[in-house]
């Protein structure tokens, strides 16, 4: 009714039916410890924002040019870069399988605050609020400013000048495990002969 009749006194109409339109608002938000006042106006501001996401996906404009009152939105996500790659909600399936769509057009309202995005997915565009919209970190090869790091860039360096390494101290890559090892002057290490009873036993005997 709204978009489609001129309301001759949107914020009349608002204030007679605002307490139907916000009824299963109400019938939530009273399970909260919140006195009656509080709930009152975190009710209305809901119901406010939900018309305003209807009006907005049919229009591509807020409550305010309709001359309803705008509602208060926690903007917890600022996303003003054009080409960025965003996720846009779909509450009849899971995030999982939501379509990814690209920021063409930031949609300002009165006050100059971007409340509604343009965006295009699968070769059509649409319009959605903000708050519709998450990021996905991902930006187009247009703005996206990425800095090449080599891969071996933390990698110690290895002086480039010839070695000589002797054929003596070269180990096989087929070598088997028991081979004997190499210190690094190439001599042979030698494990250490350790004294067990039966040896003890035997050096007294022959004594």
């Amino acid at each position: 009714m709204i978009v489609f009749c001129q309301v001759g006194d949107p914020i009349k109409l608002w204030e007679k039916y605002r307490e139907s339109l916000s009824e299963d608002i109400r019938r939530r938000m009273g399970r909260d410890n919140r006195n009656s006042e509080q709930v009152v106006d975190i009710v209305y501001n809901q119901c406010l924002i939900l018309q305003e996401d209807i009006v907005t996906s049919m229009t591509g404009k807020s409550l305010l040019h309709f001359g309803l009152p705008e509602p208060i939105r926690e903007q917890s996500i600022m996303i003003n870069n054009l080409g960025e790659i965003v996720l846009i909600e779909n509450p009849n399936k899971k995030r999982l399988y939501w379509p990814l769509g690209k920021i063409v057009e930031l949609i300002p309202g009165r006050d100059g605050k971007v409340r509604t995005l343009k965006l295009r997915c699968n070769k059509t565009e649409i319009i959605r609020p903000i708050q519709r919209v998450f990021p996905m970190e991902i930006q187009s090869a247009e703005t996206a400013e990425l800095d090449v790091v080599p891969l071996d860039a933390d990698a110690p360096k290895i002086p480039s000048s010839n070695v000589y390494v002797s054929e003596s101290t070269i180990i096989p890559v087929d070598a088997p495990p028991y081979m004997s090892k190499l210190s690094r002057y190439g001599r042979t290490i030698r494990r250490p002969k350790r004294l067990s009873v039966f040896n003890i036993t035997t050096v007294f005997e022959s004594e």
